[in-house]
């Protein structure tokens, strides 16, 4: 080849060869060199002006225009060595130890006829690929080579028939210690025995190989996990029946299994939590009117008196609120709980303060949830009128109470001369709820002057019954499978006031039957509980069940 300017080579990396160059320089004149690089090192012959110099800068011989000269070298390691037409001129140079990775010639106003022949072991080169792989994914396979040195890939192929095809090489060295991933894909995915040709082009050379390999199935598995909404009749625990103690059952089923097409990938169980827990509601002490007794039926009567009960919420007291603590708490600590839309009355025992801007015995109406941020809530006269800030109620006592749960009843008069201007009993109308005290009975109005006789009023007392609302107190929850449901409440699966059941598993793929059962007291307000199901991989199924009267 005709040399002229700069031209550089790759070679396959090594630092123990042999190097065999043939020159004919066309004039005698200009610069020059010749030699290997690597690792940011070189091994050089220098020409200059008709006199050869070696990499330490030896002169060591001359050529003419149009002469041929031969230089052979070995290259090893710390030490070189080179001849001349074929004559031992140094047996022993010194160089710095590299790889060398380039070959390469300069020349500044001369022209260089150039034959080099470069001759060192040829290393070892294949690609290594998998028994089987999964059709459709690319295959991982690697380059491996006996070099110490390193070799680098430039191209790779597989025949013209073949299923394969190279996705990625390697670029950077392959050694005896370290080797090339590779990426292969397929033309057409398809199952079986594959055997294809593949062709690797490196720094040492060109190698050739058949590779034998067989497509599986790619494995999976895949969990199911979802209710059968044929199956789901909790709804039924909202039906209204106005019925106290009436139980409501409600059922759902869980398809719980898995699919998988390999055995070693079958799950040695499935685990499985099953709650049932408080969503919203109100809970805790209830209670109601059971009985009214007439100690006086009074005298003088013109009509039947109104019936007032007045009190009878003692746990709905409030003490000394500031705007500190905004909160309406209970004489026991809790907080109290109202739903947006809500209606609350306020009352105030004789003889205390009722915070201002608060009119006793007006109904308001509680305008966001209860407890929010920040905390306290705001109440309007009606669900559109003007607000009411409760944020600085200054000093006294006051109970509050839903006047929608107030008991009703009313007075009879008597039917003869003897009692005709005196109560003698009370129809109760609504027994009321809420009640954690007797309330006061009141006799109000309907007396006057009857044959001048002075009228005197009627009095009596009431009592409550008394009952707490929870969740499993009025919820049960059961599961099982054919073989009968397991009770949660009977087992005492309780965990902070609700059902919980953790750590337990199915052994197989199964229907899990979950049952729900509502009993209602003599309250009717809703309450609603969250039903959870959670199992492998995340899977995660809630659901809210309301009970009602």
């Amino acid at each position: 080849m005709t040399i002229s300017g700069n031209v550089y080579r790759n070679l396959m990396r090594q630092n123990y060869f042999s190097a065999d160059l043939g020159l004919i320089f066309q004039n005698n004149t200009g610069l020059s060199e010749f030699g290997f690089s690597g690792q940011s090192k070189v091994y050089k012959f220098s020409f200059i002006s008709g006199k050869i110099l070696d990499h330490e800068n030896r002169y060591f011989s001359s050529y003419l225009p149009n002469s041929f000269i031969n230089i052979s070298t070995n290259f090893s390691g710390v030490s070189y060595d080179y001849s001349v037409n074929g004559d031992k001129v140094l047996y022993s140079g010194s160089k710095q130890n590299f790889y060398a990775e380039n070959f390469y010639f300069k020349t500044t106003g001369c022209n260089i006829e150039a034959l080099l022949s470069i001759k060192s072991d040829k290393p070892s080169v294949s690609l290594v690929v998998p028994n089987y792989f999964y059709t459709g994914q690319l295959i991982t396979g690697y380059v491996v080579s006996s070099s110490a040195s390193g070799i680098k890939l430039h191209t790779g192929y597989f025949e013209n028939s073949s299923s394969f095809y190279f996705d990625s090489l390697p670029t950077g060295y392959i050694t005896s210690s370290s080797s090339g991933q590779v990426l292969i894909g397929q033309n057409v995915t398809g199952l079986g025995n594959f055997n294809s040709k593949a062709y690797l082009t490196t720094t040492a050379g060109d190698y050739d190989q058949t590779i034998i390999t067989s497509g599986v199935s790619a494995p999976y598995l895949n969990y199911i996990f979802e209710i059968d909404e044929g199956s789901n009749t909790l709804n039924n625990l909202a039906n209204i029946s106005l019925a106290s103690g009436d139980e409501k059952v409600g059922f759902v089923n869980l398809n719980y299994s898995f699919d998988t097409n390999y055995d070693s990938l079958v799950p040695a169980s499935l685990p499985l939590d099953i709650s049932l827990s408080y969503y919203s509601g109100v809970t805790g002490q209830y209670g109601q009117i059971s009985d009214v007794t007439i100690t006086s039926g009074g005298k003088g009567y013109l009509s039947a008196p109104t019936i007032i009960f007045s009190g009878g919420f003692c746990e709905n007291i409030a003490k000394a609120l500031s705007a500190a603590s905004n909160y309406f708490l209970r004489s026991d600590g809790k907080k109290f709980t109202f739903g947006s839309g809500q209606p609350i009355a306020f009352y105030t025992p004789s003889g205390s303060v009722l915070p201002s801007p608060l009119v006793e015995n007006q109904t308001y109406y509680v305008t966001t949830l209860f407890p929010a941020a920040p905390p306290y809530f705001t109440i309007s006269a009606t669900n559109g009128g003007p607000m009411f800030d409760i944020t600085n109620t200054g000093t006294g006592n006051f109970y509050f109470y839903d006047p929608t749960r107030l008991a009703s009843g009313t007075a009879l008069l008597g039917s003869t001369s003897l009692d005709y201007d005196s109560v003698v009993d009370i129809v109760m109308t609504n027994y009321g709820s809420g009640y954690s005290c007797a309330p006061t009975v009141i006799f109000s109005g309907g007396t006057g002057i009857i044959n001048n006789l002075t009228p005197t009023l009627a009095s009596g007392y009431a009592e409550i019954s008394t009952y707490v609302k929870s969740i499993t107190g009025f919820f049960d929850l059961s599961t099982g499978d054919l073989n009968g449901l397991v009770s949660y409440r009977d087992s005492s699966f309780v965990s902070n006031g609700n059902y919980s059941k953790t750590g337990f598993s199915l052994s197989d793929s199964s229907n899990v039957n979950i049952q729900v059962s509502y009993t209602p007291s003599f309250d009717q307000d809703i309450l609603v509980a969250k039903l959870t199901l959670s199992g492998v991989n995340g899977n995660l199924i809630q659901k809210y069940i309301t009970g009602s009267k």
